[in-house]
């Protein structure tokens, strides 16, 4: 539980391990079918992570911007939980890397349909890595 009706922990989980751990004035994740924001006392959630932006205002208003891809998400006794396949803070990410990532992802085969849903997944992770690339380098 949180220590204050104004701020929830949020908690970015990868396969290495804990990848963040924060007080939190509030919370925008990307969700497979659009963004979710969560403040504090919020109801719960459970959404599967698309890819895109993270971001979050600290509880001393400080705005911190992370890449997520791939995985879930839970809201839950102002705990905001993000197990991810990936999280990166948004300024390490390189914007020739990931136009290069979308061009191989646009480059995978249609066919089969296996192959062409792995082409989409991939193509969308790409597009929003070379998004969160170009908005961290402004």
């Amino acid at each position: 539980m949180a220590t204050s009706e104004k701020e929830f922990l949020c908690r970015v989980e990868t396969l290495e391990g804990e990848a963040l751990a924060v007080r939190a004035a509030s919370v925008v994740f990307p969700a497979l079918d659009g963004q979710v924001g969560v403040l504090p006392r919020c109801g719960p959630i459970a959404a599967v992570l698309g890819a895109g932006p993270l971001s979050i205002r600290k509880t001393d208003g400080a705005e911190v911007e992370y890449f997520v891809a791939g995985g879930f998400a839970r809201v839950r006794d102002d705990v905001t939980t993000l197990l991810a396949q990936e999280c990166l803070p948004a300024g390490r990410l390189d914007q020739a890397e990931a136009q290069s990532q979308l061009e191989r992802a646009l480059a995978m085969p249609n066919r089969p349909a296996a192959a062409a849903e792995a082409k989409e997944w991939a193509v969308r992770v790409a597009r929003a890595r070379l998004r969160a690339a170009e908005k961290a380098r402004r």
